[in-house]
């Protein structure tokens, strides 16, 4: 489907195909839009292994609630598995409501309680027996609902109070002594009360923890058939260690579990029924991947936050379980695969990028919730980290890739991988038939439609534009798509059945080319209203057309600028070609190396056996904004020549060419807009004899892929385009004169600034 490139892909396959750590791929080359689509019809053209994961799930922490844990699961297992654990519940709620209320474990308890009832009764009827000895009985009664006892005197068969005895001494019934003694005899009887009773609490204690373990005996027999069948089917340490857990939360809350509201209360059956929603929680199965098919997931990630990578946990909610509230993100979906991201993206929202290499470094994903502002995570609910297995194939712009190494030492170690396409191949059969297969691929994709070999040859005709020579061809498919997009819809809007023919296509590009023309429009004005100081007709001293572009964010214009050069006597030692551009701090580099070549190879040709006095300026006139490069060099020394040799240059012909110390003209970028910009202007045809056209380096020939209106000009001879290779070819044509005579003036113009 996509153009061949034996080395980036033979990368790429690499990458896909190791899984070793830190093999992850990082893509760049690919430009336009797009790019994501194109690595992921890549990846299914070149249909890479998987291994693909298990499910996965969260449960209950009976722990540390606030932690779930995470329990693996066989392929596809995971939604069996929880209705399982459902089906489970019910059964153990089941299972214990009838046991409980088996006969069995009811005569359990009920031997359990009895043998605790009568070791309370041989107490008390001991303590009975010393207390009607002594003249005292122990009387038992129901205080606030609870059994009490005491020992009260007795006389004349009557159990009295001390108060009675105290009224019968003061009556004569009953004498002081006998008071007394029975008295006495009610406190040590009291004393020993007192220790029955305590004896007693032990014994009910004691019976407590004996029902405890009858109750916890029956629920572990009655239970041991459903975990251990559980079990079978459901094999794995995590599985074993939740069921373990889960058994002995049952064991210890059992009649909770068993909703048994026989005998209670209307508070303890309200206690009872607010527990279900605990059990349901510590029931409840929350599938985080479950996948049965055997396809390959490749995840293109186009918003890379930290939500859509990691996942998020919701706010707490009455109406969310708790494990409800945990949503892993596209990271998880892609385990097993790959992951498409673009790599700029990922720096959009703070703290992305370092979480997302904890996580490779770790080969495992934290769902936590995020704060954005910090780019830290946060909150009390923290499930256990997810292990994955995904390959991260980051898409990039030239260059980020060696800009990320050095700005984070990890980075080259996390992408090991780095597939680099070209941004052009050669323009060639195969090459050429792979756009064809291109446009079949995205007209199926889109259903644009058919396209006949004419328009395929026009988009070929097209990469070749863009890609900047005719022996070469685009690879930026997304540009390509766009103008296949819009010739299909200009077919169908014309109600041809035939299919896209060039004229489409050729009607799409002009309409690109207009949507852009606000910039070109606004060049033009300039120069027809007179506002850009710029002829393109007869003779000038020191003046050179360069031929320059301007760019927007939707076009590169060709914008011609007139070049000037003065010259002033100066000392030897004080000799320098000045940019004015360079001096006003409105040049780049490169343009002042070019400056600083044009003096060189001035000097090497005129100043070898003597001193040169002079000062030489140069100027962009009329130029407002920045400049850079060295594409003007040769127009550059043109205008500086014709200042010195005091003679004219043509103003119908414009200059782009890079200049060496040595004289030869190198290639420069951009040579189709820049000349179509200062053909839009001089088209006037010829003028005195002379045909108006362009200078450029022989070098750039290939690269013409000129609009229609300039080849037509150009084959009726209202138009001439002229390659060179050397600076004398340049002087020649602009001085219409041989270049010796050129060099032999500004020689002698030199020597008379040095006498």
């Amino acid at each position: 489907m996509l153009l061949g490139q034996s080395r980036p892909l033979a990368a790429l396959r690499t990458g896909l195909e190791l899984y070793a750590p830190g093999f992850n791929i990082f893509v760049s080359g690919l430009l336009g839009s797009g790019r994501l689509r194109i690595v992921h019809a890549l990846l299914e053209e070149l249909k890479p292994a998987c291994r693909l994961g298990p499910d996965r799930a969260f449960v209950h922490n009976f722990r540390e609630p606030n932690k779930p844990r995470l329990i693996v699961l066989p392929r596809g297992a995971a939604p069996k598995f929880r209705a399982d654990m459902h089906e489970l519940g019910r059964a153990i709620r089941d299972t214990l409501q009838q046991s409980l209320r088996s006969r069995w474990h009811r005569a359990s308890r009920k031997l359990v309680m009895r043998g605790a009832e009568e070791r309370r009764q041989r107490l008390f009827e001991a303590l009975e027996r010393e207390a009607s000895r002594q003249g005292c009985s122990l009387v038992e009664y129901h205080e606030n609902g609870e059994l009490s006892a005491d020992i009260l005197p007795v006389v004349d068969g009557e159990v009295r109070s001390v108060e009675q005895l105290d009224e019968l001494v003061e009556s004569g019934v009953l004498e002081e002594t006998r008071r007394d003694e029975l008295v006495r005899a009610r406190e040590e009887l009291i004393e020993r009360l007192e220790q029955a009773s305590e004896r007693t609490r032990r014994v009910y204690r004691e019976t407590g923890r004996e029902l405890q373990r009858v109750d916890r005996n029956m629920v572990e027999r009655c239970l041991a058939g459903l975990f251990s069948e559980f079990a079978e089917r459901w094999s794995g340490d995590d599985v074993r260690d939740h069921l373990q857990s889960l058994l002995r939360e049952i064991v210890e809350a059992f009649s909770d579990w068993a909703e048994d509201h026989e005998g209670v209360d209307e508070n303890e059956a309200a206690r009872i029924a607010s527990f279900a929603s605990k059990r349901s929680a510590m029931l409840e199965v929350h599938v985080v991947s479950s996948d049965q098919g055997s396809d390959c997931p490749v995840i293109v990630e186009s918003n890379p936050t930290y939500s859509n990578l990691f996942g998020i946990i919701e706010p707490a909610s009455e109406h969310t379980p708790v494990l409800g509230r945990i949503h892993p993100g596209s990271l998880l979906r892609a385990d097993g695969g790959y992951l498409i991201v673009r790599a700029a993206d990922l720096f959009s929202e703070h703290g992305v990028w370092r979480h997302l290499q904890r996580a490779l470094q770790s080969s495992s994903l934290e769902v936590r919730e995020f704060d954005p502002t910090a780019g830290t995570t946060a909150g009390n609910l923290q499930p256990e980290p997810i292990p994955i297995d995904v390959k991260i194939v980051l898409i990039g712009e030239p260059g980020l890739y060696e800009a990320l190494g050095e700005e984070d030492p990890h980075f080259p170690q996390l992408f090991k991988v780095h597939a680099e396409f070209d941004a052009t191949v050669p323009n060639t059969v195969p090459n050429r038939r792979r756009y064809a297969d291109f446009l079949k691929w995205i007209g199926e994709q889109e259903g644009l439609g058919a396209f006949d070999p004419q328009a395929t040859a026009a988009l070929v005709e097209f990469g070749a534009r863009l890609s900047g020579r005719r022996t070469r061809l685009t690879t930026r498919f997304g540009d390509l798509a766009d103008v296949a997009r819009e010739a299909s819809h200009l077919c169908r809007r014309a109600g041809d059945g035939k299919g896209v023919r060039r004229e489409h296509v050729e009607q799409a590009l002009e309409a690109r080319i207009a949507r852009g023309g606000l910039l070109r429009d606004a060049i033009e004005r300039e120069f027809t209203e007179g506002y850009a100081l710029l002829r393109t007709t007869g003779d000038a001293v020191g003046v050179v057309n360069a031929m320059t572009i301007v760019e927007s964010h939707s076009a590169s214009v060709g914008k011609p600028s007139r070049v000037t050069a003065t010259i002033a006597r100066a000392a030897p030692e004080r000799t320098d070609v000045v940019s004015i551009e360079r001096e006003a701090e409105m040049s780049g580099p490169l343009h002042d190396k070019g400056v600083m070549i044009l003096s060189g190879f001035f000097h090497d040709r005129f100043g070898r056996n003597r001193s040169i006095g002079l000062r030489a300026t140069i100027c962009f006139e009329q130029l407002y904004s920045g400049l850079d490069g060295d594409s003007a060099s040769c127009a550059e020394l043109v205008a500086l020549l014709s200042s010195l040799s005091g003679w004219p240059v043509r103003q119908d012909l414009a200059v782009t060419g890079s200049l060496n110390q040595l004289g030869d003209v190198q290639p420069v970028g951009g040579v189709n807009e820049k000349i179509e910009g200062f053909f839009a202007l001089a088209q006037g045809g010829r003028r005195g004899g002379r045909r108006p056209g362009a200078i450029m380096p022989r070098v750039n020939v290939d690269d013409l892929m000129l609009h229609a209106d300039v080849v037509e000009a150009c084959s009726k001879g209202r138009f001439h385009i002229h390659a060179v290779e050397r600076i004398e070819q340049v002087v020649e044509l602009m001085f219409e004169r041989p270049v010796g005579e050129v060099f032999a003036r500004v020689s002698d113009a030199l020597g008379e600034l040095a006498d």
